[in-house]
């Protein structure tokens, strides 16, 4: 198997502003790997702190995602805001060679959402019937809709190609992605360098997981903390005399995952390095007990079979 390595970036989702230029100038200190934050209100404020950081650029990893709701042919231009924002300048100046981004992901490339959620176009939705959680006659909008959804994909991922060929970013992938539209982009011909997907106990995602170590692909995991009050972690958290917080960020550690904790709490953004950079995994009988928690269950508790393959198995060799 490849020989990837494994990060700890400071996540950006819950924080703004002030707060936001703390945390992550804090996380850096502590020596964080660097940080991922969704495309929007977050790039100034991490631009001010990397201004004022010692560390070289090349030591800190800037990873950004687009969100869905920008179109084709303006990614690449929002690719060059977000970097001149980074780098404390305006869209309008020119771009210095030097300026680039370390990764960029696509958020979200498809529709996961039950088909009782999906949105139908025009007003065709009123007179469509739902039976037993599916529509009973449109059978052509839903296979339309997956068409549009992967035609749609393709052509932003084309741009996000682009992208890395002229320098603007190092790394390309995609967020909250299923195995099946990452086989899709690789079909294809495009080249994925990362993927970052929903991944903690209640959602061990090892189909897409282990697709990405045996092809040289980066996995990221966020939302790692959900089910940290599980009486399985709790039960192994006393056994090592430690926290449940700690015990799930040893998990991460022992599986060599990259992962993306984010915090505003000082305590927490030193213990996850701590824990993580630690050569201390847990043990295969306790490795073991948290694989059976799988539920393919994400954090909002929908079944997310399109994302992962229930694996009942444990094998040690996977870790």
């Amino acid at each position: 198997m490849p020989d990837l390595k494994t990060r700890i970036l400071f996540g950006t989702n819950q924080e703004f502003g002030t707060p936001l230029c703390i945390s992550f100038k804090s996380a850096l200190q502590y020596g964080y790997d660097g940080v991922d934050l969704t495309q929007g209100k977050r790039e100034r404020p991490i631009g001010i702190i990397m201004s004022e950081n010692k560390r070289q650029r090349d030591s800190v990893f800037l990873q950004i995602q687009i969100i869905p709701k920008v179109k084709v042919n303006d990614i690449i231009t929002s690719i060059l805001e977000s970097t001149g924002w980074m780098y404390g300048r305006s869209s309008n100046d020119v771009r210095h060679k030097h300026e680039y981004l370390d990764c960029v992901l696509l958020q979200w490339p498809g529709p996961f959402r039950k088909w009782t959620e999906f949105p139908i176009l025009g007003k065709r939705k009123r007179n469509i019937d739902f039976i037993n959680g599916r529509p009973s006659r449109n059978e052509k909008i839903k296979k339309f809709s997956r068409f549009k959804s992967g035609v749609l994909r393709m052509r932003k991922y084309k741009q996000l190609q682009r992208a890395r060929d002229l320098g603007l970013c190092k790394r390309i992938g995609l967020s909250n992605a299923s195995l099946r539209q990452i086989r899709q982009i690789l079909d294809a011909g495009f080249v994925i360098d990362v993927i970052q997907n929903e991944y903690h106990i209640y959602l061990q995602n090892e189909s897409v997981r282990i697709f990405c170590v045996d092809n040289g692909i980066e996995f990221q995991a966020h939302s790692m903390f959900i089910g940290g009050n599980d009486e399985v972690i709790a039960q192994i958290a006393s056994e090592n005399a430690e926290s449940p917080h700690t015990t799930i960020m040893r998990w991460f550690a022992s599986k060599r995952i990259t992962v993306v904790p984010g915090s505003s709490d000082m305590k927490h953004i030193l213990q996850n390095i701590r824990t993580f950079r630690n050569d201390d995994p847990l043990s295969l009988d306790q490795l073991r007990r948290i694989r059976v928690l799988d539920r393919s269950l994400d954090r909002r508790g929908d079944q997310r079979t399109t994302l992962c393959t229930h694996v009942k198995e444990f094998d040690s060799n996977e870790y």
